[in-house]
């Protein structure tokens, strides 16, 4: 394959708790990509809790911009926090392999020999590769990223990856996080999530029902051809399909090292892989409707509605179709 001309710029956008880490893996695992785990966690932490939502979204896009054109000149900031956060480290194997740590580091492993990361470095690591991707847990706001979207100098594609809320309920309340992660308490931030993504969702896609099919129809005129939205039950089910659609909509060969690293990581024997998406994924998806009490279910559907129904995910009808897992809610 000839590689592309053009730099591409990936970001995926996204929630916690739906099988992100396992798609930003998908790009990760790419030599020719520089990929950055959570990088906006940093900024996050730099921003007044009061004015959180709306500072972060603010500053998100040119941070992210400077990032993207490997210019780490003004983030020394998220250079520090980087280099002592092993998660965000070794989730990226550009900052967690040669020159910046003497081997490969894997994500379970410290930081031993690792260098303490300076713009300079982490610039020069970040210009030899070819491709830039994010993954984002931490913007609220789809039109943030107009900005970026629109830079002549940029080739941004958005990935936007969403989970049925019934099962990112579930994930997190099986977080054990204490009364974070009680039901009631995790049932009140489904309703923010999906307000949200109703929105999100709105304005990139506009979906509208046709039969029992979702359409699309013209998303925002910036966002047009680069824009699009992967579900989470979809890349369990049938990953490698899937990640050769991510990779013709970024216009990417698909190396077959990712490949590879997809049949290791969805099919393997032994013990359940570190992403969500593991061993046999495709029940791993559905998982939650055997643990999720129908109260809660109902809960669930009831509050993220109308995200359901633009999603193209069904409710139940009743507990026994729940249970049923030969009853599809997709």
């Amino acid at each position: 394959n000839e590689k592309p001309s053009a730099p591409v710029h990936v970001i995926i956008f996204t929630n916690r708790r739906s099988g992100s880490s396992f798609l930003g893996e998908l790009f990760n695992q790419n030599p020719d990509v520089f990929y950055l785990f959570e990088p906006l966690k940093a900024l996050e932490q730099r921003v007044s809790y009061q004015n959180l939502q709306v500072g972060r979204d603010v500053q998100a896009a040119p941070t992210l911009g400077d990032m993207m054109t490997c210019n780490f000149t003004g983030l020394r900031y998220f250079l520090n926090f980087t280099s002592k956060e092993r998660l965000h480290r070794t989730s990226s194997r550009a900052l967690s392999s040669p020159p910046l740590c003497p081997t490969s580091i894997s994500p379970s492993a410290k930081l031993q020999g690792c260098r303490e990361l300076s713009p300079d470095m982490v610039s020069d690591v970040c210009r030899s590769k070819q491709h830039v991707a994010v993954k984002t847990i931490r913007l609220v706001d789809i039109k943030s990223l107009a900005s970026l979207v629109r830079n002549p100098k940029l080739n941004v594609k958005v990935v936007h990856l969403i989970r049925d809320p019934r099962g990112i309920y579930n994930s997190r309340v099986n977080e054990k996080r204490g009364e974070k992660g009680a039901p009631d308490t995790v049932a009140e931030q489904m309703n923010f999530l999906c307000k949200r993504e109703a929105y999100n969702l709105q304005v990139s896609v506009n979906l509208y029902r046709v039969g029992t099919s979702s359409v699309g129809r013209s998303p925002l005129p910036w966002l047009a051809g680069r824009y699009k939205l992967f579900r989470y039950e979809d890349i369990a089910q049938r990953p490698l399909q899937q990640v050769q659609l991510l990779y013709d909509f970024v216009g990417l060969p698909l190396p077959s090292h990712v490949t590879q690293w997809i049949m290791d990581n969805t099919q393997a024997d032994g013990d359940s892989s570190l992403y969500t998406t593991s061993r046999n994924s495709s029940a791993t998806a559905h998982a939650w409707r055997h643990a999720v009490p129908w109260q809660y279910a109902q809960k669930v559907e009831g509050t993220c509605a109308k995200m359901l129904d633009l999603a193209g995910y069904k409710r139940a009808p009743s507990e026994a179709h729940l249970y049923d897992m030969s009853y599809s809610l997709m």
